[in-house]
C-alpha cells in the first residue's frame, strides 16, 4: 500500500514524469506566479529586507551594499586612477551607470544559481511552487537595480550631467540583462545542488567577467580574443544603452536583435529545461 498523501497535483511528483513541452513550461511559470503571487512577497521579505534584521544596522544594510562597488570605483576616480572624462562624459557618471547594469546581470546570476539551495526551507514546506522562488529570486536585483538607479541620480546632479529622455533604455537594459543572468543561473542551480562549489565558481568568474565586459569603455577589436567578447549579449546590452543614453547613437540592427532576443530566447528554454528535469530536482531537496 502507499500514502496517497503523498501525493500531488504537481507534474514532478508523477510516476511518468512525463517530458513537458516548450509552450507547457511557458504557460505553467506564468500560471504558477499568478496563483502564489502573495509567496512571492513572503520569499522576497525572507530573502531580501528581512536578510540583515539581526545586525546593527539592519534595513540601512539593504542601501548600503549595492551601493559599496559603485562608491569604491567613484573614489578611485577621483583620486585620478581612471580618466576625468570618457568622451565628454563624466567618468563617474559613465562608470555609475555601466556598474548599475553589469551588477544586475551579475547579481542575477549569482543569485539564480544558488536559489534552490537557499530556499530549500520554503520548497520543502509543499506550499512554494518554483516559479513563485523564482520571481521572488527576481525582485532581489531588481531592487538594488532601483537603489542604484538612485544613486545615479545623485551623481547626475553632483556632475552637473543632463541627459534626455533616452535614460528610459537603462531598465530595459538592465531587465534584459536580469533575463540573462537568470538564464544560465537557473540551468547551474541544479548542478549546484549536487555541489555548492558552482555557487562558488560562479561568484569568482562574475567578478572576474565583470573586466571584460566593456564596463570601463567601448571594447576595441584588436585581437581574437576582444573580438569575441564584442559578440557577448552582456558587452552588446551595456555598450548599447551607453550609447543611446549618453550619446542618442543607435546600435545597428544586428546588435538590436542579439541584445532583444537572446534574454528572451534564453530563458525560456531555460524554464523549460528546468521543469523537465523537477523531478530530479526534488530527489536532491
Amino acid at each position: 500500500m502507499f500514502d496517497i498523501s503523498t501525493m500531488s497535483e504537481n507534474p514532478s511528483n508523477r510516476k511518468d514524469h512525463r517530458p513537458i513541452g516548450y509552450l507547457e513550461a511557458q504557460k505553467r511559470f506564468f500560471v504558477e506566479i499568478f496563483e502564489n503571487r502573495r509567496i512571492v512577497l513572503s520569499v522576497f521579505r525572507h530573502n531580501y529586507i528581512y536578510l540583515h534584521k539581526d545586525t546593527w544596522l539592519g534595513v540601512v544594510w539593504i542601501f548600503v551594499n549595492p551601493c559599496i562597488p559603485i562608491f569604491i570605483y567613484n573614489v578611485l576616480q577621483y583620486l585620478d586612477i581612471f580618466s576625468s572624462n570618457y568622451n565628454g562624459i563624466p567618468r563617474a557618471v559613465y562608470l555609475t551607470l555601466s556598474l548599475t547594469l553589469y551588477y544586475t546581470f551579475s547579481e542575477s546570476l549569482n543569485g539564480f544559481t544558488s536559489f534552490l539551495s537557499l530556499n530549500r526551507t520554503f520548497l520543502m514546506s509543499g506550499g512554494t511552487s518554483k516559479s513563485a522562488v523564482i520571481l521572488a529570486t527576481f525582485l532581489v536585483p531588481l531592487s538594488n537595480f532601483s537603489i542604484r538607479l538612485m544613486l545615479l541620480a545623485i551623481i547626475l546632479v553632483l556632475n552637473g550631467t543632463v541627459i534626455d529622455l533616452n535614460v528610459v533604455f537603462l531598465p530595459i537594459g538592465c531587465f534584459l540583462l536580469m533575463l540573462l543572468g537568470a538564464s544560465v543561473g537557473l540551468i547551474l542551480s541544479v548542478f549546484n545542488l549536487i555541489s555548492r562549489d558552482i555557487a562558488n565558481l560562479v561568484s569568482m568568474i562574475s567578478f572576474y567577467l565583470l573586466f571584460a565586459s566593456g564596463i570601463f569603455g567601448t571594447i576595441e577589436p584588436t585581437n581574437s580574443f576582444l573580438q569575441a567578447l564584442m559578440w557577448s549579449p552582456v558587452y552588446i546590452v551595456i555598450e548599447g544603452v551607453r550609447q543611446l543614453v549618453f550619446f542618442g547613437l543607435e546600435p545597428n540592427g544586428l546588435n538590436v536583435a542579439i541584445g532583444l532576443l537572446a534574454p528572451i530566447v534564453l530563458f525560456s528554454f531555460s524554464i523549460t529545461a528546468f521543469y523537465r528535469v523537477e523531478y530530479r530536482i526534488n530527489s536532491f531537496l
